[in-house]
């Protein structure tokens, strides 16, 4: 059975240069049983093994690195046929827009920490199932008299149009000149926005009931607004939902 590791910390450090350096943990990869710690310093990426890395200034004063657990290989890419051999089915789409059953070895496979599992040096097209696959592709079906039918995946049929991206990037540019002009948009999942004028205060800070109680506090020098109401705008359109759990259903 294989296995990839983790870490029970999200930051720490490793010696650069002869310096203790604080880093960001960004994923841990496995590659011939060994583990192999990613972290980000100073906007580049690199690789050391896990040995180096601490959790904190004491514990690399103590002698003691991190240690690494382990955790069963098959939670890593849930979606994704587990064949039990150290290897996941997947599929891509090959040149004639059909889909193609592809295996992924686990050594390709980058756990992040905060999310979803990815493929190292994956195709751009790569799915779980072949129905994803199919609704992400378009194929010919020739039909018993000889006519032909084209099948367009429902994800393709959903896809912006050309027309409709440009119109995507006039409202990029719109919302970069609101906050050029020191304007923040706020949405919550009750379809309300709110436009706070940033340019007049130090620092804006937003939370929800979904945070932590203690993030929730104001902080040393913070207040907390206490009619939010009164910043209310409308857009005449709907603000949208949380992320979580989100799921799209269509009717043809």
């Amino acid at each position: 059975m294989e296995y990839y590791y983790f870490l029970k910390s999200e930051n720490g450090y490793v010696v650069i240069d002869g310096k203790l350096t604080a880093v960001k943990l960004l994923s841990v990869t496995t590659h011939n049983d060994k583990a192999y710690v990613s972290y980000r310093y100073n906007l580049t990426v690199d690789k050391l093994p896990s040995h180096h890395f601490f959790a904190s200034k004491e514990m690399f004063e103590r002698g003691e690195p991190i240690t690494l657990g382990k955790q069963s290989i098959d939670c890593m890419l849930p979606n994704f046929t587990n064949n039990n051999d150290g290897t996941f089915t997947g599929y891509t789409i090959d040149k004639n827009r059909m889909p193609k059953e592809i295996i992924i070895r686990t050594d390709k496979i980058i756990c992040p920490f905060k999310e979803k599992a990815q493929v190292y040096d994956a195709p751009s097209d790569l799915y779980a199932t072949i129905a994803e696959a199919f609704q992400n592709t378009t194929y010919t079906e020739v039909g018993p008299d000889g006519e032909e039918k084209t099948n367009v995946g429902l994800v393709q049929l959903l896809k912006l149009t050309e027309e409709q991206l440009v119109a995507i990037d006039t409202l990029r540019l719109a919302l970069n000149s609101l906050k050029d002009h020191g304007v923040t948009l706020v949405s919550d999942t009750g379809n309300s926005w709110y436009a706070v004028n940033t340019k007049k205060v130090s620092g804006f800070r937003v939370t929800s009931e979904r945070d932590e109680p203690d993030d929730r506090k104001a902080k040393d020098g913070e207040e907390d607004v206490r009619n939010i109401g009164k910043l209310r705008i409308m857009l005449g359109i709907k603000a949208p939902y949380c992320e979580d759990g989100l799921a799209f259903h269509v009717r043809r």
